[in-house]
């Protein structure tokens, strides 16, 4: 189960853990006290959509399957990429430095490369993979 590193309000820091999004939307709302909500539910967003990458890389890999072990490659690298952005966008956000507005809602990354127009829609992705062993 992956553990994320958050801030809460008053600056301290907050480790918070969960298996897919979903888990981390609620703790994140039960906690009440993450600091930039929003930008912390980015930053989420992208590290599945890393992890998964890194996932069905693997897994390619595992199957010998070249061709989408290399297609999961170069998504996982974009995906690492926005995960970057969104983690140090939300650390900004929460020690309340100025920060791009979020665009369409809570969960999207800022900064992301181009052809990536958020989090929520990183060209080729899958459904969260439940395993913890590919991190």
């Amino acid at each position: 189960m992956p553990y994320l590193q958050f801030k809460n309000k008053e600056g301290a820091n907050v480790e918070l853990s969960g298996n897919k999004e979903s888990d981390f939307k609620s703790a994140i709302e039960k906690h009440g006290n993450i600091a930039s909500p929003g930008y912390a539910l980015a930053y989420v967003k992208a590290f599945f959509e890393r992890r998964d990458a890194n996932v069905a890389r693997q897994k390619a890999e595992q199957a010998g399957n070249e061709d989408a072990a290399d297609e999961a490659y170069e998504r996982s690298k974009d995906a690492e990429k926005i995960e970057t952005s969104a983690k140090e966008t939300y650390f900004k956000a929460a020690a309340g430095q100025a920060v791009p507005p979020l665009a369409n809602g809570p969960a999207v990354a800022v900064a992301a490369p181009s052809g990536y127009g958020d989090a929520l829609s990183v060209k080729g992705s899958q459904q969260p993979v439940e395993e913890d062993d590919f991190m």
